[in-house]
């Protein structure tokens, strides 16, 4: 008997290679453990952790079973809210085809404050715009 959203988690599954370990779960004791009802099924949960956090982040979709929706989904979730622009993370970065706000600063003078702020809006927007930052040297300014 198919089961709907294992065959497109199994799908997902395909795409993403080794950026993402899928994990497949039917028990309700489980997932009741994670405070996932029972009525909320099926549900896929995204578990983050991004270089600088101490905790993973779960992120809950339950919305529409549709590959393509799901996959645009994961793929926006993939990217931290705000993270640190550099040569490595170009091709990522550009290659989601998001558009990108990158706030250049010097850290030793950039308030917390204004990353505090940052960070919040950055949340709000999360999925439609991605935001970066890039620390400049003293003597390059």
């Amino acid at each position: 008997m198919s089961n709907p959203a294992f065959d497109v988690h199994y799908s997902l599954s395909q795409k993403f290679d080794d950026e993402v370990t899928y994990l497949h779960n039917t028990d309700t004791y489980c997932a009741k453990s994670f405070n996932i009802r029972e009525k909320e099924l099926p549900v896929f949960v995204l578990i983050r952790k991004f270089h600088g956090k101490t905790d993973n982040e779960w992120i809950e979709y339950s919305d529409d079973l549709e590959e393509e929706v799901l996959f645009k989904w994961l793929k926006e979730m993939m990217v931290p809210d705000v993270f640190e622009f550099l040569d490595s993370s170009v091709a990522k970065t550009f290659g989601a085809g998001n558009d990108l706000v990158i706030l250049f600063r010097k850290r030793i003078t950039t308030k917390a404050s204004l990353m505090n702020k940052y960070e919040r809006i950055a949340e709000k927007l999360r999925g439609t715009i991605q935001f970066a930052y890039s620390d400049i040297a003293h003597n390059d300014m």
